[in-house]
C-alpha cells in the first residue's frame, strides 16, 4: 500500500514538472512569434525549481537542458545578434544558477532529514514527537520501538493524546516545565504500556520550535524490579543477620561470664590457663561478630558528599585522648563516598591511641595532586614494621578495634579510593587515603560547588586546632571576608577561594592573625602573614604560620620574607635561597626590585615538602 502511494506521489510530481515545462516553453514560443521576448522567459524558473527540488541529483542537468532549449529558440527566431546572445546568455546563467542552488540546498536538507529520520526511526530508545494543541499534547510521530513498547500500531498512535500512555499529572509535571529558559528535562516517570501495565522509564524531553517537543525513553522496569527484589532480599538477610548476631552475642557474653566465674573458683593453675585461652577465643568471636555487623551495610547506601573535617571532629576522643594534641586540617575538603567513610576515619584515628605507643601528635592533612588527592592521617609514635604494612589490611591480621583495618580497606574501595600505610618504624604511622579527582572537591573553590554548611560540629571550639594554647582554624570560603577585614591595613589584601587557603589564629572568638597559602601554576607561596599592632607579641602569628605549615607542608613552600623575620621563619623549616631558585610566577611578584631583593628588604625562602 505504501509503495503504491509513493508511486502515485512520484507520478504527480513528474506530471507537474512536464506540464510546467511544456507550458513555459509553449508560452515562450508564442511570445517570440508575437514579438514578446522577455516576459515569458521568467516562466522557466518554475520547472527548474520543481525539477531541482524533486530530483536534486539531476537539478543542474535539467536546468542546463532547459537553458540550451531556450537559447536555441532565441537564435532561431531572433537571430545571432550580439546583444541578443549576451542578454540570453545572462538569463540562462541565472536559470542554471537557480537550478544548481535549489538542487544543492535540497540535497543537503534531505541528507540531514535522512540522518535525523534514521536516528528517530532506528534509535534503541523509544522516540515520540508531540505537539501542544488546543486540546492538549498530541502525538505527531512515533518510532517503531515506541510503538512496540506501547503495544499499538504507529498509525493508531499518530494524532492520539499523550495521556494515552502517560497520566495527565505526569504530562503536566514534565512537558509544562519545558520553556525557552529550560528547554530540556530528564528523569524517571511511569508510563502505561498497553493492557494498563505500568512501566518505569527514564525519559528525556526537549522543547522544539512551533510548540513541539521530542520525548525519548528507555524501559527500566526490569532493572527497577530487580533492584526492589535485591533490596527486599538484602533487608531480610540483614534482619536475619541481626537476629543471629544478637543471639550469638548474648550467648558469647553468657559463656564469657561462666568462664570468668569458673576461673575465679578454680584452684587448679592448669585449668586457669585453659580458661584464659577459652576467654581469648571468646573475645575473638565477639570481635568477629562486631566486624560482621559493621560490614553488612557496606555499599547498601548511595554515596553522598561529606565534609571530611565534620566527620573528624565528630569523633569522640574524650575517653582516650589523654592530653595528646590532635589536629585536623581538612576544613574545606569534601569527598563523595559511602556514609561508612566516617567509620574509616574514626578507626584510623583511634588506631593511633591503641597501637602507636607513646606519641606526641596526631595530624590529619591533605595534598592535591594531578590525578586526585591524598588524605594523610599520621602520628609520631612507634610506626608499623615494613613486613606488616600490607598484612594490617588483610582479614583478621591482628586485634580488631571497631570495624578493623580490613573493613577500612573495603569501604574505601567501594568509594573508588585506595588506602596505604607509608610511615616509618620509630617515626610514626602514616595512613594515606588516595581519593580520585572525580570524588573530591574543595568547597567554594569552583563555581557550582556550594559553600560548606555551618553544622553544630563546625561551630565554636569544635572546629579549632590548639597550637600552644592558641586556637587556629582554616577559614571556609564564606569566612574569607573576616580575613579581608583584618587585611584592610595590610595593602588591602583579598582572598580567592579558588587558589587560597587562609589560616587564622583566634582570640576571644575573633581572628587576630592570618597566614595564607596561595597556589600558583608552578608552586605554593606563603604570604599575607599579618597581625594587627595591638595583638603582636603574643604568639598569634607563630600559631597561624604553624597551622599553615602543618596543613600545607606536604607541598614545597616558597615565600618572600622581610630581612628581620628570616630567623622567625627558620623555625618552621624555611631556608634562605637565591632569587633565581624561586618559581617564575612567585619570583615575578617582586620583578619591580630588578633582582635586588635585599635592597628591597626582602629575602626569598623555601621549605621543602615533608
Amino acid at each position: 500500500m505504501e509503495l503504491s502511494i509513493l508511486k502515485r506521489h512520484d507520478s504527480a510530481w513528474n506530471i507537474l514538472i512536464v506540464f510546467s515545462t511544456a507550458v513555459s516553453l509553449g508560452l515562450i514560443l508564442g511570445g517570440l512569434l508575437s514579438g514578446i521576448t522577455v516576459v515569458f522567459s521568467h516562466l522557466l524558473y518554475i520547472p527548474v525549481v520543481l525539477s531541482a527540488y524533486r530530483y536534486p541529483r539531476y537539478g543542474l542537468l535539467i536546468s542546463i537542458l532547459l537553458g540550451v532549449t531556450y537559447f536555441a529558440m532565441i537564435i532561431i527566431f531572433l537571430g545571432a545578434q550580439a546583444g541578443v546572445i549576451v542578454e540570453t546568455s545572462l538569463r540562462i546563467a541565472v536559470i542554471i544558477g537557480i537550478g544548481w542552488l535549489v538542487a544543492t540546498i535540497t540535497a543537503r536538507l534531505r541528507k540531514n532529514e535522512a540522518l535525523y529520520r534514521g536516528l528517530f526511526d532506528y534509535s534503541w530508545a523509544g522516540s515520540i514527537l508531540v505537539h501542544d494543541s488546543p486540546v492538549g499534547w498530541v502525538i505527531e510521530e512515533v518510532n517503531e520501538r515506541a510503538g512496540k513498547f506501547l503495544k499499538k500500531d504507529i498509525v493508531d498512535l499518530k494524532g492520539a493524546p499523550v495521556t494515552l500512555f502517560w497520566e495527565k499529572e505526569g504530562v503536566n509535571g514534565v512537558l509544562s516545565t519545558l520553556t525557552p529558559d529550560k528547554p530540556t528535562y530528564s528523569g524517571e516517570v511511569t508510563f502505561i504500556a498497553g493492557e494498563n501495565r505500568s512501566a518505569r522509564v527514564i525519559i528525556s524531553g526537549a522543547l522544539l520550535p512551533d510548540r513541539m517537543a521530542i520525548l525519548t525513553f528507555i524501559d527500566i522496569t526490569p532493572r527497577v524490579t530487580a533492584e526492589n527484589a535485591l533490596r527486599i532480599a538484602n533487608d531480610k538477610l540483614n534482619l536475619l543477620s541481626s537476629i543471629t548476631t544478637d543471639h550469638l552475642q548474648r550467648d558469647v557474653i553468657e559463656i564469657n561470664e561462666i568462664v570468668r566465674q569458673a576461673k575465679i573458683h578454680s584452684k587448679d593453675s592448669l585449668s586457669k590457663v585453659f580458661f584464659m585461652q577459652i576467654g581469648g577465643l571468646i573475645s575473638t568471636i565477639s570481635r568477629r561478630i562486631d566486624l560482621s555487623l559493621s560490614y553488612r551495610n557496606l555499599g547498601t547506601t548511595p554515596p553522598v558528599w561529606q565534609n571530611v573535617q565534620e566527620q573528624l571532629v565528630s569523633i569522640d576522643l574524650s575517653a582516650i585522648k589523654g592530653g595528646i594534641p590532635v589536629r585536623f586540617w581538612a576544613e574545606r575538603l569534601e569527598c563523595y563516598a559511602d556514609p561508612l567513610i566516617r567509620d574509616v576515619l574514626r578507626h584510623i584515628v583511634e588506631n593511633s591511641f591503641q597501637y602507636a605507643g607513646r606519641f606526641k601528635l596526631l595530624l590529619v592533612s591533605y595534598l592535591e595532586q594531578e590525578d586526585g588527592l591524598v588524605l594523610y592521617i599520621e602520628d609520631d609514635g612507634c610506626g608499623i614494621p615494613a613486613a606488616k604494612k600490607h598484612q594490617i589490611f588483610e582479614y583478621d591480621s591482628g586485634g580488631h578495634s571497631g570495624i578493623g583495618l580490613f573493613i577500612c580497606h573495603q569501604i574505601v574501595e567501594v568509594s573508588g579510593m585506595t588506602i596505604f600505610e607509608t610511615g616509618q618504624v620509630g617515626r610514626g604511622a602514616r595512613f594515606e587515603i588516595h581519593i580520585p579527582a572525580v570524588v573530591y572537591r574543595i568547597e567554594g573553590s569552583v563555581e557550582g560547588i556550594p559553600p560548606a554548611a555551618m553544622s553544630p560540629w563546625r561551630s565554636g571550639n569544635n572546629c579549632m586546632n590548639d597550637l600552644n594554647g592558641i586556637p587556629v582554624k582554616e577559614l571556609l570560603s564564606d569566612e574569607f571576608h573576616l580575613a579581608e577585614s583584618l587585611w584592610t591595613d595590610y595593602h588591602g589584601t583579598k582572598g580567592n577561594p579558588e587558589i587560597d587557603r587562609i589560616f587564622a589564629a583566634y582570640h576571644e572568638n575573633f581572628p587576630v592573625s592570618l597566614a595564607r597559602c596561595r597556589r600558583h601554576t608552578d608552586g605554593y607561596e606563603l604570604d599575607a602573614v599579618f597581625t594587627p599592632e595591638p595583638m603582636r607579641g603574643h604568639g598569634f602569628a607563630k600559631a597561624a604560620v604553624s597551622g599553615l605549615v602543618e596543613a600545607c607542608g606536604k607541598n614545597t613552600l616558597y615565600m618572600h620574607s622581610v630581612l628581620h623575620l628570616v630567623d622567625f621563619y627558620r623555625q618552621f623549616g624555611f631556608i634562605p635561597i637565591e632569587e633565581k631558585d624561586l618559581p617564575p610566577t612567585i619570583r615575578d611578584r617582586y620583578a619591580w626590585a630588578g633582582g635586588e631583593l635585599e635592597g628591597a628588604d626582602v629575602r626569598p625562602m623555601r621549605r621543602d615538602a615533608s
